[in-house]
Formats: C-alpha cells, sequence, structure tokens
C-alpha cells in the first residue's frame, strides 16, 4: 500500500481508497465515488430531525472519516450473487485488519464500505449480510447493509429508515460497546456482546443475561 495516495489493492481485486481521497483514474470507484463521498459526509455525519436521537445518524462513521480511517471499495458487476457478495467481503476481513492504524485508539473506529452500484434486487445484498453477521460478530466485527429504500428500522424511532443510501453497499468495522440494541435479537449475539464487553462476568451469568432478553 502507498500511504501517500491513501488506496490498496486486495485479494479480491476490489480497490481501496480513503474517503478523502481520489481513487485512480480507471477504478470501479471512480463514477461512484463522489456521490458515496457526498452521503457519508452529508447524510452519515449529520443529525436527522427523525433518528430520535441527538448527534449523527452514525456516530461511528463520523469518528472514522474525522480520524481518515474510512475505506471505500467498489466491486461494480451486474452477476454477482449473493455467495459472490459474502465472499467478496469475507475476503476483505483480514484486509480491514491489516488497515492502518492496527492498534491504538484510532484502530478501532477505522471502517470499510465496499459499493456493489449494479445490484438491483437488494435481497442479495441482505442475504449476503444475514450469512456474513452471523460470522462476524464472533469476530467482534459488525457488517451492515445500506441501500436504496433499506427498510430496517431505526432503533429509537421505528418510522425512521437509516440504512437507506444511493448505491447498495456493506460496511465493515469493528463492535462498539454501543452497538448492544443491534445484537438483542438473538441470544448468542448478546453472550458474543457480553464476552467483548464484559469478560469479568461468568460465562453461565452471560448466558442467563443473553436468555432474558428472547423472554421479553
Amino acid at each position: 500500500m502507498d500511504d501517500s495516495t491513501g488506496d490498496m489493492r486486495t485479494l479480491t481485486g476490489v480497490n481501496l481508497t480513503k474517503l478523502s481521497d481520489d481513487c485512480p483514474p480507471g477504478d470501479a470507484l471512480a463514477p461512484y465515488q463522489e456521490r458515496i463521498r457526498q452521503w457519508a459526509t452529508e447524510y452519515l455525519v449529520a443529525p436527522h430531525a427523525d433518528l430520535g436521537r441527538a448527534g449523527p445518524v452514525c456516530p461511528f462513521s463520523a469518528a472514522s472519516i474525522s480520524k481518515e480511517t474510512f475505506w471505500v471499495g467498489c466491486a461494480d458487476r451486474a452477476d454477482l450473487t449473493a455467495n459472490d457478495i459474502e465472499e467478496i467481503v469475507a475476503d476483505m476481513i483480514p484486509v480491514f485488519h491489516g488497515l492502518p492504524p492496527v492498534d491504538g485508539p484510532d484502530a478501532v473506529v477505522k471502517s470499510i464500505l465496499i459499493l456493489f452500484p449494479q445490484i438491483t434486487d437488494y435481497s442479495i445484498i441482505d442475504e449476503a449480510q444475514r450469512r456474513l453477521k452471523e460470522k462476524s460478530i464472533p469476530a467482534g466485527l459488525m457488517i451492515g447493509q445500506f441501500y436504496p429504500g433499506c427498510e430496517e428500522p431505526g432503533v429509537r424511532n421505528s418510522a425512521f429508515r437509516p440504512l437507506q443510501s444511493p448505491i447498495p453497499l456493506l460496511a465493515i468495522r469493528y463492535m462498539v460497546s454501543s452497538d448492544f440494541p443491534f445484537l438483542t435479537p438473538k441470544t448468542r449475539w448478546v453472550e458474543e456482546y457480553l464476552k467483548k464487553f464484559a469478560p469479568s462476568v461468568p460465562p453461565a451469568v452471560r448466558t442467563t443475561i443473553a436468555a432474558r432478553f428472547q423472554e421479553r
């Protein structure tokens, strides 16, 4: 990788470029870069009247962009299946871990967006995200889906749809303590959260706490 240009070619053939940098002219990201940059800097990091809380739509992205640890890549193909997308994102995870910084306080806020601009059947994005989430949570990662018209409701306002973006994409980032509301739907997700953020709690107690969320 060349830190002066801020881009990296991955094993999947997807080139990663920092949001603040310009990608190479012939890169797959080039036709979409300004559009996704505008969305990230004007929507993700801004407050929204329907959000149900103060602060930006995505506090994590705000920190990542501020620290210049926010990377974007593009898989510009129309023939991708859910399996293909799952493989592209899974192959990107070791690359994600190796992106600078690899340690220190800023390492936890780095993130990657992988764009799939030619995908029009968004159920493919949802299916790939569901599979990846099951594997990523035990590894301390969060994989999120964004696309036009995404109906996933907001945590504090179920009428708000925060995961809408102009281009379909999947995001990779580290799990943080504020992710708890996203993990309550499944007992094993809550257990993984508690294992990471409350390691001193005995395993049997973690299991009991996690199970209580399924009884509500």
